[in-house]
Order: structure tokens, then sequence, then C-alpha cells
């Protein structure tokens, strides 16, 4: 049958559209395909890059438990007489229960309050190695951390923890020139300054668990931290020089414990109190969160001023030269802004408990001291030559380094993954915007 030639025009016309149309869609798949297959091939790239911190997640990276580490002790110090008798035909847990008492007995009481099952926190690790390491009792934690450096199980004493931060914070040693950067888990020590940038924040937690945020500009001064876990005596004083700084303190029950906040005006003494301190070129002001402190005008020669109360919701201010205003009830925006400002950042360190390779390492350095000690005696016989020759120096400087001084390698380790994660993970996105904007360009600019 013949065709019109306007009819055979029309039909090639739709067919040549047709295939215009496939042709564009079909492209339009092939586009889409490569830009799939290329962030394919950056999602394998993130996995392999990835995969060395996956590693990290080992068995010796678990948080051991008090018991395992009482367990890890008696292994490495069998004739130590803390342990019980034929302790090797007890199970772990009697084995623990018994070793908690002993211990109690001898006015260690670092295990009374804790099972045998539950993870053994950094300092709780610091108290025990310095009991079998041969420490005797009645030492505050900061002593107790001396006899660990003394012993070369630690290379120094800290007091604290930086435990959040946001910004530039710097710390200076004392007798120090050298201004070092503080970062997660950095530890600090008596007699430190802390200086925060203009638009820093920074935590810091003691020993004890009290807490200080130091707002943006701020400058303070460590002069002392004692803190002595079995006893509940903790003293504290901290000197603020500018700045404004949140104390959360808890309560020592102790006789004598107090803490202490001393500016270029006034004082404050507190037990387990929340409150901030702000100083400024016209003097010092005192708001207090929870609780009530005690303030005073500072003196000259040690003098002894009149005291005033601040409870929650008040505050008191404190002139340039020292005289002090009636206690009145906080404005309700001076409150808000004195809240953000002095709110924790957001950069915190995770704590986690002490890992099983930390804790090894500690039982191997205990040992080693142990042992050194009786050699000094002349009564090493009792310590097979096995433990002292595996209790090697190089466990002893690794044996909390970073678990005792750091706080805890984990906590580390955790914070050195984030940031590499963090830091990956957007080079990653954005390499895979480029790739698929540079794509889709390239397709857009092939279709039209």
């Amino acid at each position: 049958m013949a065709t019109l030639p306007g009819k055979e025009y029309n039909q090639k016309k739709y067919l040549s559209v047709k295939r215009g149309k496939v042709m564009k869609v079909e492209y339009k798949k092939s586009c889409f395909n490569r830009i799939i297959s290329r962030v394919f091939i950056l999602g394998v790239f993130l996995s392999i890059l990835m995969g060395p911190w996956s590693a990290l997640a080992s068995p010796q990276d678990e948080a051991i438990s008090c018991g395992e580490f009482i367990a890890m002790m008696a292994d490495s110090q069998p004739e130590n007489p803390l342990f019980p008798k034929s302790h090797s035909q007890l199970s772990r847990e009697e084995l623990y229960i018994q070793t908690a008492q002993n211990l109690s007995q001898k006015g260690f009481k670092v295990l009374d309050r804790k099972s045998f099952h539950e993870s053994l926190e950094s300092n709780e690790f610091v108290r025990l190695t310095y009991v079998f390491a041969g420490g005797s009792p009645g030492k505050n934690l900061f002593e107790q951390k001396l006899f660990l450096k003394r012993a070369g199980i630690i290379n120094s004493a800290d007091v604290g923890l930086t435990t959040a931060y946001d910004g530039k914070v710097y710390q200076t040693h004392q007798e120090e020139t050298v201004v070092n950067q503080v970062r997660l888990a950095t530890p600090i020590y008596m007699y430190d300054q802390l200086e925060t940038d203009l638009s820093a924040k920074a935590t810091f937690t003691f020993d004890d668990g009290s807490t200080l945020t130091m707002a943006e500009g701020s400058t303070i001064n460590i002069t002392k931290h004692i803190y002595d876990p079995d006893t509940d005596l903790r003293q504290t004083i901290v000197h603020l020089s500018n700045g404004a700084v949140r104390f959360i303190v808890t309560k020592g029950k102790a006789r004598g414990s107090m803490f202490k906040v001393i500016t270029p005006t006034a004082t404050a003494g507190v037990r387990g109190t929340e409150f901030v301190v702000i100083v400024n070129p016209s003097g010092t002001t005192f708001i207090v969160l929870e609780g009530s402190i005690e303030t005073m005008t500072r003196l000259p020669g040690g003098e002894v001023a009149e005291i005033y109360i601040v409870s929650a919701g008040e505050l008191q201010n404190f002139s340039k030269n020292g005289k002090a205003a009636k206690v009145k009830k906080t404005p309700p925006g001076l409150l808000r802004s004195t809240m953000v400002r002095t709110q924790r950042p957001q950069n915190i360190l995770k704590q986690k408990g002490l890992s099983k390779a930390a804790a090894t390492n500690g039982a191997k350095a205990a040992a080693l001291t142990m042992a050194k000690n009786k050699a000094k005696q002349g009564s090493d016989h009792s310590f097979p030559a096995a433990i002292v020759k595996n209790a090697t120096q190089e466990a002893v400087q690794h044996a909390t380094q970073e678990a005792v001084q750091h706080a805890t390698q984990d906590a580390v380790d955790n914070a050195t993954q984030v940031a590499v994660q963090h830091a990956t993970q957007d080079a990653v996105h954005n390499a895979t915007q480029v790739a698929v904007q540079h794509a889709t360009q390239n397709a857009v600019h092939n279709a039209t």
C-alpha cells in the first residue's frame, strides 16, 4: 500500500523524535549510573580509610571490671598478704569479696561500695595500684600519685582533667614560661594557670568530681587541691583574676573540707554548691545557683572581714576597692545571660572505664615496684623472678601515663577517633558533593 509523501514525512519525523527521546533517556540513565558509581567508589574509599579505626575496638580496649582487676593483681602478686590464703582455689567473686574486706581492714576503702562486675574507674585504678605497689594508708589521692610518680609508674601527679573545651585554651605550669594549648583529656596540675581566649570556653573536672567551667577571656590559678577518697576530705583553692567561671562543687563530708575561690577583691567559701563568680575592672560578683556560699572582702594582711551568706537565686557585688554591697535577688535577665555565658562547651570528653590493656600494664608495674621494695629490704624471695622480669620498665612507663595521668587511654582514643571521623566524613561528604555536582553539570551540558 502506497504511503502519501506528507504522511511518510510525518512518520520519519515521529520516529526521529522518538529516537531522540529514547537517546536522551538512555543518556540520563548513563549519567545517573556514573554518578552512583562514583559515590560507590567514594564509599569504598571511606570504608578502607576508616578500617583501622574500627580495628581499635579490640578486647584489650574493653573496660575492665573491679573483679577482673583484682584477679589480675592476684596473678601478678600471688604471695601478697592483701589476698586471702590459698586464693588460687577460690572463685573470682569470692577472691574479690575477701580481698575487698582485707583492704578495708587495712584502711583502704576503695572497693567498699563497688561490686564485682562494676567497671574500674581511673581514680580507683590509681588507688589500687598504689596499694599493691606497697603504699601506706592515710594518704590523699595527690600523695598517692606522687608515690607512683617516684616509683616510675607515672610521669606526673595531676589533680584533674580537661573534660570539655571550645576554642583556644592555654595552660602554663608553675615556674615555666612555655604555654601549652589544652585539648580533651589534657591533665591539670597544682599551681597551673589556665586561660581562655576571647571566644573560648573550657570545663575542668577535679579528682573529687567538682567542676569549673571558664567563660571567654578568663584566667584562673589552681593553688591547692587535696582529695582523700577514703576519708572524703577535699580542700581546693582557686584564684580567679578576670572573667567568669561557673563552679559545681561536690560536698566533702570530712571535717576540714573546703572549697575556696579568691578574687582580687573578695573571697567565697563553699561546700556542695553551684555558683558563678564574675571578675571585671569594676569588682567581683557572686551569683549562687544552688546551695549557698559565704563571702567576705579580701583584706590585706589576712584580716577577717564581715561574712555574708548568699543563697540560691541571690547575688552580691564587691567593688574594686573591696566594699561589699547588700545581698539581693538575681535579676532574671542577668541570670539567663550568666547561665548561657558559663554553659559547658559541646566538645565533651566521653568518660569510659579503664581498658584491660592499661590495667594489665598497671598490674605489672605494681608487681615490679613491690618487688623492688622487697629487694631493698632483702626479702624479695616471695616474688618469682619471672614476675620481675616480665614487669619491664617499658610496662611501667606505659602503665597509665594515659590511664592514670590522662584519666584513661580510652578517653583519648575516643576523642581522637571522633576528630578523625568528623574530618574524614566531612572530606568525603565534600568530595561526594563535588563529584555529583561535576557529573550533573557534565550531564546537563552534554544533554543541552
